[in-house]
Order: C-alpha cells, then structure tokens, then sequence
C-alpha cells in the first residue's frame, strides 16, 4: 500500500496510530504488500505438498520395514 501512493510505512502507521479506532481496543494493525500475502499463501501451499510427500514416503518405509521383518522370520 505504501507503494501505491509513494508514501512511507512510517506515515501509513502514523496514520493509523492517529485516526484508527482500533487504538483504542488494543487491536495490532499490520500492512503488508499484496504480493507478500501472495506469497505467504503459495509457501502454505507448498508446505502441505511437503508434507503429503513426506507422509508418503513415511508410508513406503513402514511397509518395507515390515516386509523385511516378515522376511526374517521365513
């Protein structure tokens, strides 16, 4: 938003200090760029990938543990 109408950070949250009511109410207000939201979603996307990845490769090495297992015993 600051760079938007080519103003500071400091002016937005002096800004908002001065006429927000939200002040008042011990409401934090944060500004962050658009593309910042964007990329904060795309790294949440890419986490629960990750984590599906992991918890299939967990699943395959559960099951040659146990097919190894039933291996030595024959």
């Amino acid at each position: 938003m600051y760079r938007e109408y080519q103003v500071s950070r400091t002016s937005i949250y002096k800004w908002i200090y001065k006429y927000s009511n939200m002040r008042k109410r011990g409401v934090k207000q944060v500004v962050e760029a658009r593309s910042d939201t964007c990329k904060i979603q795309q790294l949440k996307e890419q986490m629960k990938e990750l984590e599906r990845v992991i918890g299939q490769k967990q699943l395959l090495i559960d099951f040659q543990q146990k097919a190894i297992e039933l291996a030595e015993k024959e």
